[in-house]
């Protein structure tokens, strides 16, 4: 099962997410404590999609940026997820909880900057336990 949401289009520098509300990330995170029993700590980005990241895509054409903010910065980007809650971070000293997340607009920004199907998962990281986590005690 699919569900709807929306976030807003961010370019800053070369790096291009789709901010989403930390509410949407905040309701389920709260899942994942209860469940895995632990406080994990917000994205430190807010809630997001990210689309081109520098340290992941290389450099982004200066002329495309510049049209992408002109286009799309701002704009409302539609978005269909799935809410189960992947764990993420296997070979890293911590884990990683999101959801994948999908969308024709996301595809097209995607196919735009010219890096679909390179590192492109889009997902929204609700969670995770960088810098440790605290337990979550249950009465």
């Amino acid at each position: 099962m699919k569900l709807s949401s929306h976030g807003y289009l961010q370019v800053q520098g070369d790096n291009v997410r789709i901010k989403v509300s930390d509410d949407f990330a905040a309701y389920y995170r709260q899942f994942v404590n209860k469940h895995f029993r632990i406080f994990c700590h917000s994205p430190a980005h807010g809630a997001h999609i990210s689309l081109f990241l520098n340290k992941l895509h290389g450099k982004l054409d200066l002329d495309k940026i510049q049209e992408l903010k002109k286009r799309y910065h701002n704009k409302v980007i539609r978005f269909s997820y799935d809410p189960y809650v992947f764990v993420g971070g296997g070979s890293k000293p911590f884990r990683n909880f999101f959801m994948k997340v999908e969308g024709f607009e996301l595809d097209y920004i995607v196919q735009y900057l010219g890096i679909a199907g390179k590192n492109n998962c889009a997902h929204i990281t609700v969670g995770n336990t960088k810098g440790g986590c605290r337990p979550y005690i249950l009465k």
